[in-house]
């Protein structure tokens, strides 16, 4: 048990920045932050194993209920808060608006984030550059932002006109098209989600999180040089 409510453990990859701008939506600042260095492998160690056998971040534990509480997975740590805080999330007496939320919160986790990743492997991190895959990649990501870019036509937010837990979790992935890694000219080929980023892009949580981003991009191209 420590002195926070909560114990985050992160590093500086997208599924972390999700946790960060929820805690920073629900206005949650007794926690303690743990950096898990995963290029180190520090995540196959065996008390972090203990709280996610995956060995995977981020890691939430709440200390608030006895004994704590241990999660993983950040959508599941996006639901959690979000139902036990009654934001970001409609409840169960509002079963349409809930459920509308949770299935493009599991399309960020399902089809955004894994293809996302796939691309900047291909594309950036991966020393052999395959052109077949790069391509694959790219159509497929493309095709993504197509779909999201569609829903918000008639959207303010991805999941109707309240901002949720399925923008936050979009954006931990979306803020990239920024740093013009992902698809060029994305501003003209998806001018909803471009609108949709400037919206989310006027609270503090969000514009936290790409300074985290830019921060952390800027150091990798760095560390390269």
């Amino acid at each position: 048990m420590t002195d926070k409510d909560y114990d985050f453990y992160g590093y500086h990859t997208s599924n972390s920045w999700k946790v960060d701008i929820m805690l920073k939506e629900l206005s949650i600042e007794s926690f303690n932050y743990t950096e898990v260095d995963i290029a180190a492998g520090e995540q196959f160690k065996p008390d972090f194993l203990k709280m996610n056998p995956n060995n995977k971040i981020p890691v939430l534990v709440d200390n608030t209920i006895s004994p704590p509480l241990v999660l993983f997975e950040s959508a599941t740590i996006l639901e959690y808060l979000a139902d036990k805080y009654k934001k970001l999330l409609p409840g169960l007496d509002r079963p349409r608006e809930r459920y509308e939320v949770l299935k493009w919160l599991t399309f960020t986790v399902a089809s955004q984030g894994p293809n996302m990743g796939q691309l900047l492997f291909w594309k950036i991190h991966n020393q052999e550059k395959v052109p077949a895959a790069i391509e694959k990649s790219q159509k497929e990501i493309e095709r993504i932002y197509s779909v999201l870019d569609g829903v918000l036509k008639d959207r303010s937010y991805i999941a109707g006109s309240e901002l949720s837990i399925c923008d936050i979790s979009c954006y931990g992935w979306g803020m990239y098209l920024k740093f013009g890694i992902v698809v060029d000219g994305w501003e003209v080929k998806y001018p909803n989600f471009k609108r949709w980023v400037d919206l989310v892009e006027t609270r503090a949580s969000f514009q936290h999180a790409v300074k985290l981003a830019d921060e952390a991009i800027r150091n990798w191209q760095a560390s390269k040089k």
